[in-house]
């Protein structure tokens, strides 16, 4: 089926964009078209949307469960940060620093083959 006619008068180049309308009836005759003499595009189409609409409730709830950790772990972070405060708080006003350990002398090395 080789055929060169047009399905519709073209459209002068500086018309403005097409409407809905004017795609959709462009599209709906090369819906049931069967490019050389294969299926369909109907019959391609439909197993795979099946599929997605099979799996797109699984993937909603993951990420429904990834959202809701994420917001916990916030939470939890949040929660401590507000309980650590006053101690923080405490801890700068005090002026606290950690204690020191005594400076030692460094240790001496030993070299293979000295002795000691």
């Amino acid at each position: 089926m080789t055929t060169n006619e047009l399905i519709g008068p073209p459209r002068p180049a500086a018309s403005a964009p097409p409407t809905f309308g004017e795609m959709l009836e462009e599209t709906l005759p090369l819906i049931g078209v069967i490019p050389m003499a294969g299926p369909p595009a109907v019959l391609l189409a439909a197993p795979w949307l099946l599929l997605v609409l099979v799996l797109v409730g699984y993937f909603a709830l993951m990420l429904t469960v990834a959202a809701v950790l994420v917001a916990a772990a916030a939470l939890v972070g949040l929660v401590r940060d507000f309980a650590a405060a006053p101690h923080r708080l405490v801890r700068e006003l005090r002026g606290y620093r950690a204690p020191h350990l005594p400076a030692r002398a460094p240790a001496a090395r030993l070299v293979a083959g000295q002795p000691r």
